[in-house]
């Protein structure tokens, strides 16, 4: 018995030895910590700390967009620290977006940092002590009051509208940061230096306004599902000057969406051009195109400030400015005769309460920039299997734009209906027309509302 035992244990140790081990490369999960879920980093509690997150496919994307968001951080705080003094002011109305108008290099070993991924995404955060940031800001005012007191204002008649961002700009950053300083050392604001901040505010604010513009391509038709046949563009002098090499932001305007694909600044002769490539219906018969200098680009700092531009109008589809054209044709067994029609006075009633506009067979006499046609053919045809009557529906149906031509949407309506013994093949055909004709509305119907929508209803 004992020898037994021990041959079993031999022959199960010499088992495990000839087990080949797993072949390839071990998959070992990374966790990233708790404080890149949370946005609570435990060594930067916010009661001590301001801090900055950044969320990026690269550790250096990620750590600079953390710095990017502490300096912005910063300047949020600090505007905090006196809110009461800024309400109603020039800043206030002018200065409405985030600013970077100091620089964490300036703080040194104050920023503390901290970074981790899960390899595919990195986390990182940049933080300073609250405390540490007020006794800094004691020691850099004096400097930034000095530079202030230097910066350059631009000569009266200067034509050139760059070089009048670049010093507005820097005249701007340089009072900025004497208020932002003060109001981190001392939680007090000095009113010239205000007054100096929404002098240079106003100057790049306005200046859109004193250069004198034309355009192409404005009042044009936004194609449906499309953008704009034709360019927008812009040409800008000022005093006389081309306005040469002014960066450039394209953007839709308030309340709209798009695609735009715009040149980045002016050309030499103050020309700049941009292509809409899709501009959203939102129920407004008319949309817009802002272009406006970029300055945050010219002085290479978010200053806080956006600038006004200039506006394109286009016309946008909706219900005001549109008409759905119908053409339908309804047979049963080939017979129109005696056939009460279905299609059309269920489009009446939909377009009566939908606002609208709808013309039978052809557009009518009125101008409408948007026209949709939609062409629905039904054809149904019955039998008698053995004494069940059947009845069948085919035909097409299309929405089509009549401007361009383009099929926007197309069905072929397809279904079988059975009736009971005793039924005639009339009553199941008629039954199967309405079907048809419900099945088929119900496709195009919501389509149409979202190609026009009306502001203010509901989906």
């Amino acid at each position: 018995m004992r020898l037994l035992c021990l041959l079993i244990a031999v022959l199960a140790l010499a088992s495990c030895a000839s087990t080949d081990k797993p072949k390839g490369l071990k998959l070992h999960r990374v966790a990233a910590p708790e404080w890149t879920r949370s946005g609570e980093h435990p060594s930067y509690p916010a009661e001590t700390h301001l801090t900055g997150w950044g969320l990026a496919p690269t550790r250096r994307a990620a750590e600079e967009q953390a710095d990017r968001n502490l300096e912005f951080a910063i300047v949020r705080h600090a505007l905090q620290r006196n809110p009461g003094a800024l309400q109603n002011t020039r800043f206030s109305q002018l200065v409405t977006e985030p600013g970077g108008w100091l620089q964490l290099q300036e703080l040194a070993e104050s920023v503390q940092r901290d970074v981790a991924g899960n390899g595919f995404e990195v986390v990182a955060v940049a933080a300073v002590h609250r405390g540490d940031l007020h006794l800094l800001a004691a020691s850099l005012l004096p400097a930034a009051r000095e530079a202030m007191g230097n910066a350059q204002l631009p000569p009266a008649g200067l034509s050139d509208a760059r070089k009048l961002i670049e010093l507005w700009g820097a005249a701007f950053l340089a009072a900025a940061r004497v208020l932002a300083l003060q109001l981190l050392a001392e939680g007090t604001l000095d009113r010239a230096t205000l007054e100096r901040c929404e002098d240079a505010a106003s100057a790049l604010w306005e200046l859109p306004s004193r250069v004198r513009i034309t355009q192409e391509g404005a009042d044009q038709p936004v194609l449906l599902r499309g953008g704009t046949a034709k360019p927008l563009v812009l040409r800008a002098s000022l005093r006389g000057a081309a306005v040469a090499g002014l960066p450039l932001i394209w953007q839709p305007g308030p309340g709209h969406h798009g695609v735009l694909d715009g040149e980045s600044e002016f050309s030499a002769e103050g020309r700049a051009s941009c292509k809409v490539l899709a501009l959203e219906p939102n129920g407004e018969q008319y949309g817009f195109v802002l272009a406006r200098p970029d300055l945050d680009r010219i002085l290479n700092r978010r200053l806080g400030i956006s600038a006004t531009g200039w506006l394109f109008q286009l016309e946008l589809p909706c219900r005001r400015n549109a008409e759905l054209v119908v053409v339908l044709k309804e047979t049963l067994n080939g017979i129109t005769e005696g056939l009460e029609p279905v299609l059309y006075p269920a489009l009446q009633e939909w377009a009566r309460v939908r606002s609208v506009a709808l013309a039978k067979d052809s557009p009518s006499p009125r101008q409408f920039p948007y026209r949709l046609r939609l062409e629905i053919t039904l054809d149904v045809v019955t039998a008698m299997d053995g004494k069940v009557p059947v009845a069948r529906v085919s035909g097409s149906a299309a929405l089509t734009d009549l401007a361009t031509g383009n099929v926007l949407y197309s069905m072929t309506p397809g279904l079988k209906r059975e009736g009971a013994e005793g039924n005639t093949e009339i009553a199941i055909g008629l039954s199967a027309v309405k079907e048809g004709a419900g099945e088929t509305l119900g496709e195009f119907l919501p389509r149409i509302l979202a190609l026009l929508p009306l502001k203010g209803e509901a989906p």
